[in-house]
């Protein structure tokens, strides 16, 4: 598969990284905690970032080691088909620690010219 048939996924995962941003900018752990709207936005911009990852090809995947690819697809799963387990600390932390790690590994992915 070539560069430029996937490399519109990096671009996706970047929006819906700052799509949750977006969303959460300005709360604390309680506020996202109990506000059932951004709770919903943050959940379907989890599932839709699991289903842009399975566009990415594998051998990329495995070049690229230092992204969680499989945590990502794993969450969308859980939130799918096991969203009654959620923990929303775990959302929140995933958020806050997770996202911004991610963003700048996919940035450097960009800027190294693996797409």
């Amino acid at each position: 598969m070539s560069s430029k048939s996937w490399a519109h996924h990096l671009d996706d995962l970047l929006e819906v990284i700052d799509r949750i941003r977006s969303y959460t900018e300005g709360m604390s752990q309680n506020d996202f905690e109990t506000d059932q709207r951004t709770i919903d936005a943050v959940m379907l911009n989890f599932v839709r970032m699991g289903e842009v990852v399975r566009g990415i090809p594998e051998e990329i995947q495995e070049h690229e080691q230092g992204i969680p690819w499989a945590e990502i697809r794993g969450l969308r799963n859980v939130l799918v088909h096991a969203y009654r387990e959620i923990h929303l600390q775990t959302v929140w932390k995933t958020i806050q620690e997770d996202l911004p790690l991610l963003e700048q590994a996919l940035i450097k992915m960009k800027q190294e010219g693996a797409v």
